[in-house]
C-alpha cells in the first residue's frame, strides 16, 4: 500500500505541480497581453500627439505666413508711392519702350500669365525665404533693394510699387542678363 499509497501522492502532487505552473503562466500571459494592449494604447495616443503638435506647428507656419503677408501688405500701403494699376494700352507702350521687341513679348507672357496678371503695382508675394516680391514685375527685395534705393533715391517699397519705376527695374535686369531667368515664371511658361 505505501508504494500505491506513495504513487497517488506523488501523482497528486505532481498534478497540482502542473496545474500551479499551466496557472503561473496562464497570469502571465495575462498580464503580458494586458500590458501590451496598455502599451498598444499609449502608443496610439503618443501618435495622435504627434500629430496634434505637427497639426499646431503647421497652422502657427501658415499664421506667421499671413501675418507677415500683411505686414508686408501694410508697408505697401503705406509707401510714398501712389501709381495706379496701368492700362493695357499704357502697359503694353511702356514695354515697347523698355524692352527689344521679342524681349517685350516674352515679359509680357511671364508677367500677364504668371507672376502678376492684374499688373497690381502692389502686389506682394511673400518667398520661402522670407523675401517679397514687389511690384508689376514682381521684383525681389532680398537682391535688388540696394540697387533700386540707390537708383531711385527712394526705399524698396516706394520706388516696387510705382508700375513705371518696377517696369523700368526690370528693364534693367533683362539688360544685365540678356534672359528673364530672375523670374521663376520663365520657367513656368512655355516659350513660342
Amino acid at each position: 500500500m505505501k508504494n500505491l499509497y506513495g504513487r497517488q501522492k506523488q501523482y497528486k502532487f505532481k498534478a497540482w505541480g502542473s496545474i500551479s505552473v499551466l496557472l503561473i503562466l496562464c497570469l502571465i500571459v495575462v498580464l503580458f497581453g494586458h500590458q501590451a494592449r496598455i502599451i498598444e494604447d499609449k502608443t496610439a495616443e503618443v501618435n495622435t500627439l504627434k500629430q496634434l503638435v505637427i497639426d499646431k506647428d503647421n497652422q502657427i507656419k501658415q499664421l506667421t505666413k499671413e501675418n507677415t503677408y500683411l505686414e508686408v501688405q501694410l508697408r505697401v500701403a503705406l509707401a510714398k508711392s501712389t501709381s495706379p494699376t496701368l492700362s493695357d494700352a499704357g502697359f503694353n507702350t511702356l514695354v515697347d519702350l523698355l524692352f527689344p521687341k521679342q524681349a517685350g513679348d516674352r515679359y509680357k507672357e511671364i508677367i500677364v500669365k504668371c507672376e502678376n496678371s492684374a499688373r497690381d503695382p502692389k502686389k506682394v508675394n511673400i518667398n520661402e525665404n522670407g523675401s517679397i516680391d514687389l511690384g508689376v514685375s514682381q521684383i525681389n527685395d532680398h537682391w535688388h533693394a540696394r540697387r533700386i534705393e540707390k537708383i531711385f533715391n527712394e526705399d524698396f517699397l516706394t520706388a516696387m510699387s510705382d508700375s513705371v519705376k518696377n517696369m523700368v527695374y526690370a528693364a534693367l535686369i533683362y539688360k544685365d542678363q540678356k534672359n528673364f531667368s530672375a523670374w521663376s515664371c520663365d520657367k513656368l511658361v512655355a516659350k513660342k
